[in-house]
């Protein structure tokens, strides 16, 4: 349903009642005499035996809500409690925040105030180049004092946790653990794994007779290696080293992206940030290195054959 259509349901039922709407009048006092409400107005002074105060707050100014509802309520004799801005930015001298300005990511923000973390809360955080937004910041800007905050008296920090599941301890034994080294392992022991068993059906299929005429000079071990089988296996090793080197660049992305270093890390930061922008630069890059690589390792190749 349309704002504009309760508003309408709102207005038949008035007509129906008989009520009457006065609009653009200002109000400048209300007091209280025995059973009735007198409304003072730049429109004349209304009466009646119920009031409803129903004027906003300081957010929408320029729609009308200057706060002076806070007034007639307390010349009513109603306790008004501080004021202080809610659902709002917050701004920070930070300058990190400046430099991460537009990056959205998902964490846990804690506020801690005069060294007592008073409230936290997991959702999306927005840096902006003045602070901290985001629907998270908004929630949990209801619990900082704003006059308590500018007059000195309070000291409010935001903590920001991008990894919560994970504690400190935890967060520096996986740093330790896993990173771009354990990368480099998994794709060199793969390495091995593939070239060794390809090379080791060509080392079955070379010819023994150049082996037998190394072995009759009283060659030793090593030079029979040297002389006799890598000449015959050496264009299908540098070929495969070359293949091999190729898928190796293109995984080295996806091993990256699990948490093993590398492009693939930077480029699941930037997913994870919804930084789309830095995320498709990443991904420009490795496509036109793929595409560079692999022409280089085919003329290579072909050139070897």
């Amino acid at each position: 349903m349309q704002a504009a259509t309760v508003v309408d349901v709102l207005k038949r039922q008035c007509e129906r009642l008989g009520i009457n709407i006065v609009t653009d009048c200002e109000i400048k006092r209300v007091e209280h005499f025995g059973d009735n409400f007198f409304v003072y107005t730049s429109k004349g002074v209304f009466e009646s035996a119920t009031l409803i105060l129903a004027t906003g707050g300081k957010a929408q100014k320029a729609l009308g809500s200057d706060g002076s509802g806070y007034e007639i309520a307390k010349s009513l004799g109603h306790a008004i409690t501080e004021l202080s801005p809610a659902l709002v930015q917050l701004k920070s001298s930070n300058k990190n925040c400046r430099s991460l300005k537009g990056t959205r990511t998902k964490c846990l923000v804690k506020i801690e105030t005069n060294g007592e973390i008073i409230g936290e809360e997991y959702g999306e955080l927005l840096f902006t180049d003045y602070g901290l937004s985001g629907i998270v910041v908004m929630n949990l800007s209801t619990l900082i004092n704003d006059k308590r905050l500018q007059s000195g008296q309070d000291k409010t920090v935001a903590i920001i946790d991008f990894v919560p599941e994970m504690s400190e301890d935890d967060l520096k034994q996986h740093l330790e653990n896993f990173g771009p080294f354990a990368g480099v392992i998994t794709l060199m022991l793969n390495s091995i794994g593939f070239i060794g068993k390809l090379l080791a059906e060509d080392i079955e299929n070379i010819s023994s007779e150049q082996i037998e005429a190394i072995k009759a000079t009283g060659a030793n071990w090593f030079q029979v290696v040297a002389y006799g089988v890598w000449p015959q296996i050496s264009t299908r090793f540098i070929g495969l080293s070359i293949y091999r080197a190729d898928i190796s660049f293109r995984q080295s992305t996806v091993i990256g992206i699990v948490g093993a270093g590398g492009i693939g890390t930077v480029l699941n930061t930037a997913m994870n940030r919804y930084d789309y922008n830095t995320a498709g630069a990443i991904l420009l890059v490795i496509i036109v290195l793929v595409l560079v690589t692999e022409y280089i390792s085919s003329n290579v190749r072909r050139r070897i054959v």
